[in-house]
């Protein structure tokens, strides 16, 4: 696989953003970049600005937490993933949700890149959140979200059901502390 690098896009990354958020299939309502960021679909330096206040917890809608934006770049410059970081948790990502979303390109899946998106975000969570633990929740039926998850530690607690959702969700907490 090659190289992977997770940060925050800049204007310089409009186009490389714009192409993988035209590529992304939305699935099981998962979307390349959640409604709530699209506000009233202003343009690129808007979708910026209103990253920047979520990160910062400025004008967030009800029911929502402060969180960070991150995006998976390969060595070509391409967008191969991203992922949202919820820097708490609500009674509705307790359950459901949890502090970290992620997602990866169809034609960059099974190479490897969930895992590593994974495994920088967790990096993320530790030195620029201060997580002690992260919660990680998946569908009982996504297979790829599992392994991810394991492989990055994910001890599962629980699986949870609601009425409102078809599948039951599995409920993940990774620890972050470094062993003395």
């Amino acid at each position: 696989m090659n190289s992977l690098e997770l940060r925050k896009i800049t204007l310089g990354d409009r186009v490389a953003f714009e192409k993988a958020d035209s590529l992304f299939p939305k699935e099981n309502d998962f979307e390349f970049v959640p409604i709530v960021f699209r506000g009233s679909g202003q343009g690129f330096e808007s979708l910026l600005e209103c990253f920047k206040s979520n990160e910062v917890g400025r004008d967030l809608p009800e029911g929502h937490v402060a969180s960070t934006m991150l995006f998976a770049f390969n060595f070509e410059g391409e967008i191969v993933g991203r992922v949202s970081v919820r820097h708490a948790l609500n009674d509705y990502l307790l359950q459901f949700g949890g502090h970290i979303g992620y997602g990866v390109l169809p034609k960059f899946r099974n190479l490897g890149y969930a895992t590593r998106i994974l495994r920088e975000t967790l990096i993320f969570c530790q030195n620029q959140l201060n997580l002690p633990r992260v919660l990680l929740t998946c569908n009982t039926d996504n297979q790829g979200s599992i392994r991810t998850i394991e492989k990055n530690g994910g001890i599962l607690e629980s699986v949870v059901s609601s009425p409102s959702r078809s599948v039951p969700t599995r409920r993940y907490w990774i620890d972050l502390q470094v062993s003395s």
